[in-house]
């Protein structure tokens, strides 16, 4: 038993390390769209990367949906004779999901995902990659928090020494970030402005995290297709009136960019999208939220690497500590749960 469930944290630890390399494809990706005086669509940018979502409903309906009520119709009557027994109530808890409990689930989760990756978006707009890769590391510690409330995290004094690291490394960048001398485009252009949008991010990452946790315990209890696919429909149906109030008061033009490159690299930018946020749910179950989220900071010091090395960033002393604190908090998180299974 304590081999299967190391192998499956394992598991999950390698689908977080290539959704970390996604994530960060896309944040490059993003900031070059948002870069164009011509195209400053953060809204309309998630609305087509959540979009994509829907086409999951279609290998669910031909794959899935028939097996689906097999095993409730199963779980029922097993429940059925477990009536009165002790474990009937944990058994209950654990049996898969119903359509209608998936669809209930994918509405919150599509609302707090949506207005989180607005926000990661529009960071991307106002501060360099690095540093909002570096301060939406901080959603461990509201994981942490939340997670401790909801009973989805155990609280140890071992993972708040190592947020607490993750929170002063972000620090150190933020305020190295700022002193930044412009360099006119590579500049970012308000780095209070993209740094608070980064850290509402950083909240609402952890709220979504513990919310899929706290209603879905295991990954096979729900049926990832149909959740995500609710989760894009929910958000093509809901959503679209925004994209006309935005363009009529003027905050952002409902339009596509003007160039065939900026044109593919949104489609690209949609489809790995596509890929990481499902990869990420299911890592996310197979360890927890607070090591998917913190997780994050494995991007940092390639972050920093490509802004030196594409964007002209200087690396010094104070950017490198920082980065070590963060990607410190990760290690010393993972090894205290892979201890305590």
């Amino acid at each position: 038993m304590y081999y299967q469930v190391n192998r499956k944290h394992a598991t999950g630890v390698i689908l977080l390390l290539f959704v970390v390399f996604l994530w960060l494809v896309s944040s490059f990706f993003t900031n070059n769209l948002l870069n164009d005086p011509g195209f400053f669509n953060p809204f309309f940018i998630t609305y087509l990367n959540t979009g994509t979502f829907v086409f999951y409903l279609i290998p669910w309906y031909l794959f899935e949906r028939k097996d689906l009520k097999k095993d409730l119709t199963t779980h029922a009557s097993i429940y059925e004779s477990l009536d009165g027994n002790q474990n009937s109530r944990t058994y209950v808890r654990n049996r898969p999901m119903t359509v209608r409990q998936t669809a209930s689930l994918s509405l919150g989760f599509c609302i707090i995902w949506f207005a989180a990756n607005y926000f990661s978006n529009g960071s991307l707009a106002f501060t360099n990659v690095a540093s909002f890769t570096i301060i939406s590391s901080m959603s461990g510690f509201f994981t942490l928090g939340l997670g401790a409330i909801f009973n989805v995290e155990k609280f140890t004094f071992v993972k708040l020494l190592a947020l607490l690291a993750s929170v002063g490394g972000v620090i150190l960048v933020v305020i190295q970030d700022s002193k930044q001398i412009p360099d006119g485009h590579n500049s970012p252009s308000q780095p209070a402005l993209g740094n608070t949008f980064a850290l509402l991010a950083a909240f609402l990452y952890g709220c979504y995290s513990v919310l899929v946790k706290f209603h879905v315990t295991e990954e096979n209890y729900v049926s990832m297709r149909l959740f995500f696919g609710l989760v894009g429909l929910f958000d093509i149906v809901l959503l679209w009136p925004f994209l006309i109030l935005l363009h009529y008061y003027g905050v952002e033009k409902f339009q596509l960019p003007s160039t065939n490159s900026g044109n593919a690299v949104l489609l690209l930018n949609a489809g790995i999208t596509f890929v990481s946020d499902y990869l990420w749910v299911i890592a996310m179950l197979m360890t927890s939220p607070l090591l998917v989220t913190l997780g994050m900071s494995l991007s940092i010091p390639l972050a920093l690497f490509f802004d030196i090395i594409l964007k002209g960033h200087y690396l010094n002393f104070t950017l490198i500590l920082g980065s070590f604190l963060v990607f410190a908090g990760f290690i010393v998180v993972n090894y205290n749960q892979t201890t305590y299974v």
